[in-house]
């Protein structure tokens, strides 16, 4: 896509424009809703639930491209669930995010314990009263925790799928017939990171003892697979990494 052409219209051809149209969306979204956040509390807003509504505005972007544009929906790589690469998706990224975070966090003496997350006198965990899990034994905690995480990270996984039908899916395969691949998983992690700075600032993605910016700076940038394959194992990938 040449930069001098962006801002004549005319010369665009119908897919550079829904790919315009697509980024400009979702980069309206994100400001919009982190200004409702931020300038209602940040992280202690009362309408900080609106921020799971984040992950939706990619897919809702793509629909609103196709529209504005009238460019034939093409796939967004449906296909079978890999199982080998299951594992890999929910714990790499956690994985390399807490390596990367915890050092830094703790360098800068932001990182938090958990004083709850140790026993008391009498060998039990005593859990905080808004978590509402009471007193637990260790194999309980255990339990709960393990509970909460699988929960989670069926809820997260499944609005991530919205984010990644957009990212993955949708601007991923477009920017491919246009460039090189490598050029192509580039652009649309810098597209991507960058789309992710106003919740960060806003507090929507608020971290207790982490530095803003740090998850940003530690999260799968530059990761993305090339190929066209389903969206859903990356989905998981980014529910396993915005849980953990």
């Amino acid at each position: 896509m040449d930069i001098r052409s962006i801002f004549d219209l005319n010369r665009l051809t119908k897919a550079q424009q829904s790919i315009l149209v697509f980024v400009a969306m979702a980069y309206a979204q994100s400001l919009a809703l982190s200004l409702v956040v931020g300038l209602t509390g940040g992280y202690e807003s009362r309408w900080i639930g609106l921020g799971y509504l984040s992950m939706l505005i990619p897919a809702i972007s793509a629909q609103i491209a196709k529209a504005a544009t009238r460019k034939k929906q093409g796939t967004v790589g449906w296909g079978a669930f890999r199982l080998p690469y299951l594992p890999l998706a929910l714990f790499l990224m956690p994985f390399v995010m807490h390596a990367a975070m915890l050092p830094v966090a703790a360098a800068l003496g932001r990182l938090q314990r958990a004083d709850w997350l140790m026993t008391g006198a009498d060998g039990l965990y005593h859990t905080p009263p808004e978590r509402g899990w009471g007193v637990k034994t260790p194999a309980g905690l255990a339990a709960r925790v393990a509970l909460n995480a699988i929960v989670a990270m069926i809820v997260v996984s499944t609005l991530a799928l919205f984010e990644e039908v957009g990212w993955r899916g949708w601007l991923l395969p477009r920017l491919i017939d246009r460039m090189s691949d490598r050029r192509a998983v580039v652009i649309t992690s810098v597209v991507w990171a960058l789309w992710h700075v106003p919740y960060a600032l806003s507090g929507i993605q608020h971290l207790d003892g982490v530095p803003v910016g740090l998850p940003l700076g530690a999260e799968r940038f530059g990761l993305r697979a090339v190929r066209r394959g389903p969206a859903r194992p990356e989905a998981t990938s980014s529910g396993a990494q915005q849980h953990g």
